[in-house]
């Protein structure tokens, strides 16, 4: 009797061995795989970006104003509810833009290659419409993608 409950006890060890090895490799993941994992995604053309949210007005006022660059493949992407019809400024930007107006989920205007602008000098851009979303990206992301006036959008929130 004492071999079989030695027995399940070594048996039950190594069960418990197992679990506590793949905790430790799960856990070993970095932490930026973890984070992009969690990221909202955005696509269009059968393109996905990653995006960051900016759904409070202090994210939406901020943007990505003081930020060195934007990754590859990545965006922000503001999120209004209800839709507005926003404006938006180029204002202490160090790269250029394309910005992408989503209403209903589809594209309902695009402004390209928008250049950083003196604070005394920022132009507004405003879509035409009231929009549910607008989308950042690099500039010339729009044009390598394809991106154009009437596509889908589609949005997963990973949350």
């Amino acid at each position: 009797m004492e071999f079989t409950l030695q027995t399940m006890l070594n048996k039950r060890i190594s069960s418990y061995l197992l679990l506590i090895s793949l905790a430790l490799l799960l856990l070993g993941c970095s932490r930026s795989q973890l984070t992009e994992a969690k990221l909202p995604t955005v696509t269009i053309n059968n393109h996905t970006w990653q995006v960051e949210l900016a759904d409070t007005p202090e994210k939406q006022y901020l943007g990505l104003s003081n930020r060195a660059d934007l990754c590859d493949n990545c965006g922000m992407l503001f999120d209004f509810n209800p839709p507005i019809q926003p404006s938006f400024v180029m204002r202490q930007m160090n790269f250029p833009l394309d910005i992408v107006w989503i209403a209903e989920n589809r594209v309902v205007a695009i402004d390209e290659n928008l250049q950083p602008q003196s604070l005394d000098q920022l132009t507004r851009y405003t879509p035409p419409v009231a929009v549910d979303y607008v989308l950042e990206l690099n500039a010339g992301e729009v044009k390598r993608v394809g991106v154009k006036e009437g596509d889908e959008v589609t949005l997963i929130s990973n949350y």
